[in-house]
């Protein structure tokens, strides 16, 4: 007894063009995901223009090739708030020379312009609890935020 095997050519034709259209899809599904990929959604605390109020905004950050998302994340909050009833947490000049994690303690390095206090700026003590706020409230296990002005522990000669 020999067994017949179907060769079919239209029943083969149907198979090639289900998996063909399977693939399509499935290759169609990852390009869409690839270019509408937003980023990581984080908050921002910003203080109010009314005094003890706070405006809250989320943001998606994309990842970046050169900074790891804390670093990111700090030159974001830095820039300031995207609504115009905010203060700026430090002066609009301020920037971020350099941010590391390292058991736990988040060490971030501002420029001497952090000590500029101006117009829409609000004090240094409240700037840096709400730098620690937002750093802590977006990331899993950071303990402490060591603050530094252009390399010295800001409690040293400030």
């Amino acid at each position: 007894m020999q067994m017949k095997i179907n060769t079919n050519s239209k029943t083969n034709k149907i198979a090639f063009g289900v998996i063909g259209a399977i693939v399509l899809a499935f290759l169609i599904s990852l390009l869409v995901y690839a270019f509408s990929y937003k980023g990581n959604l984080r908050k921002f605390i910003f203080p109010s223009v009314d005094e003890g109020e706070y405006i809250v905004e989320r943001r998606y950050l994309r990842k970046n090739p050169v900074d790891d998302p804390i670093t990111v994340y700090v030159k974001e909050l830095l820039l300031g708030s995207e609504n115009e009833r905010t203060k700026y947490l430090f002066a609009k000049k301020t920037r971020l020379i350099s941010c590391f994690l390292a058991d736990g303690v988040l060490y971030v390095n501002l420029s001497e312009d952090m000590l500029n206090l101006g117009d829409n700026v609000i004090s240094f003590e409240e700037s840096t609890k709400l730098l620690t706020k937002n750093i802590k409230q977006n990331f899993n296990g950071i303990k402490s935020v060591e603050i530094y002005v252009d390399g010295k522990s800001m409690y040293d000669s400030y």
